[in-house]
């Protein structure tokens, strides 16, 4: 099979690998669609700390089941699936408890095992979850990310009668906006500098995007109940705990590379009663995004600006690293359903 190699961080090749053969409880997938995001740079960048090399970099895929190993229904054969990353064991305490998403001796497909670059993947059929004949396949694509917000809003608690500030309205942002707003928040703002993206995001069912924080909270003098950091820059954190309003959470989603650090004064914490909430992938949470993205509460279209097939993934991946567009998606030759 065709597919790109992150060889050693900083090193992109593209491979004739042997074509994968599924183990029992495995399948093989024929990948239509394969969304990029910062994930994928901080693997070619070597700035995320779970990632084994080499590896094929891709986390958000769907496609087309087309080999299953012993010990699974040859029914599956020819389903549409998307792919939920997430490895895990099954056995430890956090996958006892329910947080496989923290499991210690887990992983990712894209990350530490090889992902969705590629025409083919080979997963666990736990990691399938399967596709209603009206979604086509980037829709089910954008369900990965969709899915990770989904985590994190319920680990802050977001629902009716909230007003949710998202800073930064790259794919993650406007998901998340979306996100907050079908989970029934009362008022939903998305802080963006880009021009291109704020456009984007006015074709969304928000209540205000602007472009100047500083603005933003003069204009809602109480701050916002929750503030979502979705930049990945830690500058940009710090900055967005000036704008959550008393007894307010601030929920990191963006990764920022591990050296750099975050400025808090702890008496902000204690004198606002703030919460600081972090949040990692998903956690069983693909069918619920999968649902959501199939009713047209949460739209997707607006959101994929580039269409790249393999070999022009290096030129996707600049693309991503200058900030250009919102979501950039590797299509294969199936990606039409």
């Amino acid at each position: 099979m065709r597919a790109a190699v992150v060889s050693e961080p900083g090193r992109l090749t593209f491979e004739d690998l042997p074509d994968p053969r599924p183990t029992p409880g495995e399948v093989v997938v024929t990948v239509a669609a394969n969304g990029l995001c910062g994930t994928d740079l901080h693997v070619l960048d070597g700035e995320l700390t779970l990632a084994t090399y080499p590896v094929v970099p891709g986390h958000e895929t769907a496609g087309t089941v087309e080999e299953v190993g012993g010990d699974v229904p040859a029914a599956l054969r020819g389903r549409r699936v998307a792919i939920d990353p997430s490895i895990w064991c099954g056995d430890c305490v956090q996958c006892r408890v329910g947080r496989r998403n923290l499991c210690p001796r887990g992983g990712g497909y894209g990350i530490t095992r090889d992902g969705g670059c590629a025409s083919h993947i080979r997963v666990h059929q736990r990691n399938l979850v399967f596709l209603p004949e009206s979604l086509p396949f980037e829709a089910a694509s954008i369900a990965q990310p969709l899915g990770c917000a989904l985590h994190a809003l319920r680990r802050a608690g977001v629902g009716p009668g909230d007003t949710v500030l998202v800073v930064g309205a790259g794919a993650a942002g406007l998901l998340l906006a979306q996100a907050a707003r079908a989970r029934g928040a009362a008022e939903v703002a998305v802080c963006e500098p880009v021009p291109s993206r704020r456009d984007i995001a006015a074709l969304l069912d928000l209540d205000e995007v602007g472009h100047d924080a500083a603005a933003l909270a003069d204009r809602h003098p109480d701050g916002f109940r929750v503030v979502v950091d979705a930049t990945g820059h830690a500058a940009v954190t710090g900055a967005c705990l000036d704008l959550v309003g008393l007894g307010g959470l601030l929920l990191v989603f963006g990764v920022a590379p591990p050296h750099e650090t975050v400025p808090i004064a702890p008496a902000a914490l204690y004198e606002r009663e703030l919460t600081v909430l972090g949040t990692r992938g998903m956690n069983g949470d693909l069918p619920a995004a999968i649902a959501l993205l199939a009713s047209g509460r949460v739209r997707w279209e607006p959101l994929v600006t580039a269409r790249r097939r393999l070999e022009e993934l290096p030129a996707a991946m600049d693309g991503l690293r200058r900030g250009e567009g919102v979501k950039a998606m590797m299509v294969g030759e199936t990606d039409g359903g």
